[in-house]
């Protein structure tokens, strides 16, 4: 199963801001989905990839492709990445987040339990 990334587009441009765009899929997903830009990107700058491998360079080659396509122009796009939120569940009452702890259980299966560092709840 691939990983899935979101990806927030931001543009904004002279004395005006559009809403963030999110992109959900996975690495080769999003590498069909942003082709063209990647392609443009290429056309002028060699050193960028169509196909990188990690999402990190993902979106190093997307950014650098949106600034190349819009060398000459006054809209700006920043590329970043969604970062998750722990779920409410990981997030205990003294307002820090649970971590996950291996406990060996019944039958000595192993197990995992979410924990409060603080608390130890």
């Amino acid at each position: 199963m691939s990983k899935i990334f979101t990806i927030i587009l931001k543009q904004f441009g002279r004395g005006q801001t559009r809403e963030p765009r999110e992109v959900v899929g996975d690495l080769p997903t999003l590498q069909k989905y942003f082709d063209y830009t990647l392609e443009c990107g290429q056309s002028w700058n060699p050193k960028i990839k169509r196909q990188p491998k990690t999402i990190k360079s993902f979106i190093k080659n997307l950014q650098m492709s949106y600034e190349e396509k819009e060398a000459s122009c006054y809209t700006r796009t920043l590329v970043s990445l969604k970062t998750p939120e722990p779920s409410p569940s990981k997030i205990c009452e003294c307002g820090e987040e649970k971590k996950v702890v291996i406990n060996e259980g019944v039958g000595k299966q192993l197990q995992e339990d979410l924990v409060c560092p603080v608390c130890k709840e």
